[in-house]
Formats: structure tokens, sequence, C-alpha cells
């Protein structure tokens, strides 16, 4: 993992830290300090991770998984 990914990832885990908190003003601190974009990569980064994770600790591919995160939490697009 390069040190741009792993400093993307650590703002997105700040970030989500901040909005779990439920405070907002900690949470526009915290985009503000990173930039949004940042913030927004490493939320890719670690959801791509994630699901690879879940891939392999279960018998479905990554795509089933996007499919069933599309079927649980997608709704109607």
């Amino acid at each position: 993992m390069t040190n741009t990914m792993a400093y993307e990832i650590g703002a997105a885990l700040d970030y989500l830290d901040a909005c779990i908190t439920g405070l907002p003003a900690y949470t526009e601190t915290v985009a503000d300090a990173y930039g949004h974009g940042r913030i927004a990569r490493g939320q890719s980064t670690l959801l791509l991770l994630l699901i690879s994770g879940a891939a392999r600790e279960t018998d479905a591919t990554p795509r089933e998984i996007i499919q069933r995160m599309r079927e649980e939490y997608g709704g109607a697009i």
C-alpha cells in the first residue's frame, strides 16, 4: 500500500469516525482539513478493500457482494 493510499484511507476513517460521533462541526472540520476529494478516494479504496475481504471470508465473489449491496442499499435507481 502506498503512503498516499494509506493517508487517504486514514482520512476516510477519520471522516467516518466524525460522522459516527454525530457532531456536524467536527465532520466539516475533518473534511476541510483533508479535502473532500481525498476523503472520497479513501472511502472508495476502503470500500474496495472491505468487499475483497468479505469475498475472502465467504463463498461469494466481489461482484456478487456488490450486487447484494445494490439490492440491499441501492434503492430504485
